[in-house]
């Protein structure tokens, strides 16, 4: 059996979850290292590097500039 998760376009941080359990971050160190070389790029090598548009590499570049660890954990699935 293959199970496929993708990330949603858009996340609601508004609604209530029907749990208050939350996964832990396992690889936060790593992901740190990984923005801190995101941040350094321009929306247009992020466009480059992960083939896709403008407007989302755009997108991408103001998410990896507001990076953050945060506490305010949200399960993927439910």
């Amino acid at each position: 059996m293959k199970i496929l998760l993708s990330p949603a376009k858009s996340l609601d941080y508004e609604t209530n979850l029907p749990t208050r359990q939350a996964s832990t971050y396992v690889f936060q160190k790593e992901a740190d290292q990984l923005n801190t070389v995101l941040q350094q790029l321009t929306p247009k090598d992020l466009a480059s590097l992960m083939h896709i548009s403008n407007k989302l590499a755009d997108l991408n570049w103001e998410r990896n500039q507001n990076w953050q660890t945060t506490k305010d954990l949200r399960q993927a699935v439910f």
